[in-house]
């Protein structure tokens, strides 16, 4: 599925204008307008449909671009959809027709056409009438078609060309080039009603002419009755595709000689829906789908990249001095990459810039985006990287498909990637990551997003795995000292400790508290942990300060912490219930592996003091090694009569095959089953 909605049109082939107005900026005058084969014959010339912007009658009203599209007979879509009603007869709505065309042009120009056709069955798909889109006039123009609703009756209500609305972006991102939303409703769409509509578009700007590839998705989360997808290229030129996420045996394919064409068609029928599980993969990594490509290998668009960014990673006089003065004094390598990493992350910020390949996808000159101050990621990565390459620190930026957004199709050379990184090659030979982007990340952490995905080096010429890290790297550690008075009046000592994801995440969301209402935060976590309690003090460790690792220290009391029962006073660790929670395991049965962001460990460590009262039953220790994870825990008395309690998770694996998920599943049962078990004393009050 691909939808880009765009324009609107009245249904004819011959007007009387005053003027046509292109979208290279010229104006024909002229009497008569024909449509015929594609392109407008006027009085001395004739114009591909596609280049006409509008049309002014003598009059001075403006004529939508007139443009015939055959549309199946109501009675036949309506036959269609009761068919499809009986195979999803729960669904609450169902594509009927879900088809696409993409065409790549003598002019190596591209034409595209889509056509949908959705069977609303229940409110939520009600939302199939309203249609919006982002389109930038400078790379490509379109048109709408058709648009309709049919009734069960057979009653048909065709979409007001005057009720399309083109409108600027309306958000806080910063956008390079000429964008528009073109969005409308199809008109009287309710329950029991079949939306249709069909656009075409032209893409005469793009980022490569010699480059064509696409995605294309048989499904999604509502089924799909007949989804297809036809590619038509020059018939010398090379085509590869991959099938992916079904049974390359469920797509059907062909191919067939069209003129100097050749014609590639992929279709699956009857494709049912997805279905949601708690940490899924991408809908991308599901959803069966063919991509195409007419690359051979990587070297054109290694090319492509690297001399937008060479042109780009300029070491200029002020970049050299502002890099050896962020280096002054640094203590080594390490320390001399942290504090550039430091510099970019805290003093460019992030901004989202929508545009064109050489803004959006290759970035602006590192001298420009030090002067604005301000960049989205491949801005960053390229200044990053040439500050790095001023003191002698070879960096690269990289793109990456994020492990939230799919995964980047190593065996189809094309455009990919939704993120920019840097990659780093020390002179000792260390090959690693950073990530710019954001604002709180400690050397030499970087986003948990980038984890587990291919990065395309295009300067090295490469595609390598960004391996997951250890446990460790994303580790939360707490430390509880627990005093607890014969009335079960408890102190709580609490800190914690944090690295890699976790810890910028920690640091950002404390640096946007502001700080008089840093006591009324601290109030609601103790409450969270048990209500009543009494905080008594708070203590933030280095907010702004990259170099040193983030902490957070709480005092709070707890009256009357201990649960009573007879003569028994059971003791529940605080927090524990909230820091082991696992909602992907709540499905009796998974269709997809569990995908996480990265790997993951946390630990704790407590130490109890208690007055009058007995010890009566400390929980046994356990210790789980699954395939994916390990779990330790245990008591013990110390010396002093206190009670001491440790336990660590670990988990070094991103993705848990479904294969997997029953053992899993027990294992991680047996750890909440453990966890939840409470110390017991008796007597004292």
């Amino acid at each position: 599925m691909k939808r880009y909605i765009v324009a609107t049109v009245l249904l004819f082939t011959t007007i009387y204008a005053h003027r046509v107005e292109l979208f290279d900026g010229r104006v024909i005058k002229t009497q008569k307008i024909q449509l015929k084969n594609g392109a407008y014959i006027l009085d001395d010339t004739v114009v591909s449909r596609l280049d006409v912007k509008k049309i002014v009658f003598e009059g001075g009203k403006k004529a939508y671009l007139p443009v015939k599209y055959r549309l199946e007979d109501p009675e036949k879509v309506i036959e269609k959809a009761k068919a499809a009603r009986k195979l999803y007869p729960d669904a609450s709505g169902i594509v009927l027709l879900d088809q696409g065309f993409y065409s790549m042009e003598p002019d190596s120009t591209q034409y595209n056409r889509y056509h949908f056709q959705g069977l609303i069955l229940k409110d939520d798909a009600r939302d199939w009438a309203n249609v919006r889109i982002y389109i930038y006039e400078d790379m490509l123009r379109a048109r709408l078609l058709a648009a309709r609703c049919i009734k069960p009756d057979g009653r048909v209500i065709y979409l007001n060309p005057e009720d399309v609305k083109i409108t600027k972006p309306k958000s806080g991102l910063e956008f390079f080039g000429k964008s528009k939303v073109m969005s409308f409703t199809i008109p009287g769409a309710e329950v029991g009603d079949i939306v249709e509509y069909v656009y075409e578009y032209h893409i005469f700007n793009p980022w490569d002419k010699k480059v064509f590839s696409e995605r294309w998705f048989f499904g999604g989360k509502k089924p799909v009755l007949h989804s297809e997808v036809t590619f038509k290229l020059p018939e010398k030129e090379f085509f590869k595709y991959l099938i992916r996420n079904t049974d390359s045996g469920r797509v059907k394919y062909s191919e067939k000689i069209l003129g100097p064409y050749r014609l590639y068609t992929f279709s699956m029928d009857t494709v049912d829906p997805v279905v949601d599980e708690p940490s899924m993969p991408p809908l991308s990594d599901v959803i069966p789908m063919v991509a195409i490509t007419n690359q051979r290998s990587w070297d054109y668009l290694y090319n492509w990249y690297a001399n937008f960014q060479k042109k780009r990673m300029v070491i200029t006089p002020e970049i050299k001095a502002l890099a050896d003065s962020i280096v002054r004094g640094a203590s080594g390598l390490d320390d001399s990459i942290a504090r550039i990493y430091y510099w970019v992350q805290q003093n460019i910020r992030y901004i989202s810039i929508k545009g064109g390949a050489s803004s959006g996808v290759s970035g602006h000159p590192a001298s420009e985006t030090l002067k604005k101050g301000y960049g989205d990621c491949t801005d960053k990565s390229i200044l990053f990287s040439t500050l790095l390459r001023a003191v002698g620190v070879m960096g690269y930026p990289v793109y990456i498909e994020t492990n939230d957004a799919g995964t980047f199709l190593v065996d189809i050379p094309s455009f990919q990637g939704n993120h920019a990184i840097t990659e780093i090659v020390t002179r000792d030979g260390r090959d690693f990551y950073l990530d710019a982007t954001g604002s709180t990340s400690r050397y030499p952490y970087f986003w948990s997003a980038d984890h587990g995905v291919w990065a395309l080096n295009a300067q090295l010429k490469k595609i390598s795995f960004i391996k997951v890290p250890p446990p460790e790297d994303n580790w939360r550690k707490y430390t509880y000292r627990l005093k607890i008075k014969p009335d079960g009046t408890t102190r709580v000592e609490f800190l914690g400790e944090y690295t890699g994801d976790f810890e910028a995440g920690v640091r950002w969301y404390w640096q946007f508290v502001k700080e008089d209402e840093r006591e009324n935060r601290m109030e609601e976590m103790i409450q969270m942990t048990a209500p009543g309690s009494k905080l008594i003090s708070y203590e933030l460790g280095p907010l702004y300060d990259l170099s040193k690792q983030f902490y957070l220290k709480i005092v709070f009391e707890i009256p009357g912490y201990l649960k009573n029962i007879g003569d028994l006073y059971l003791l529940e660790l605080p927090d524990l219930k909230n820091r082991y929670r696992f909602p992907e395991i709540s499905v009796k049965k998974r269709h997809y592996d569990i995908v996480y962001r990265t790997s993951y460990r946390v630990s704790h460590d407590f130490y109890i003091e208690f007055e009058g009262l007995k010890l009566k039953y400390l929980p046994d220790s356990i210790a789980i090694n699954d395939p994916h994870f390990s779990y330790i825990a245990y008591y013990k008395k110390a010396d002093t009569g206190q009670i001491e309690y440790h336990d660590s998770f670990r988990r070094w694996d991103r993705i848990i095959p479904f294969e997997d998920y029953d053992v899993y599943k027990k294992d991680i049962l047996t750890l909440l089953n453990h966890m939840r078990k409470p110390v017991i004393f008796e007597g004292g009050r």
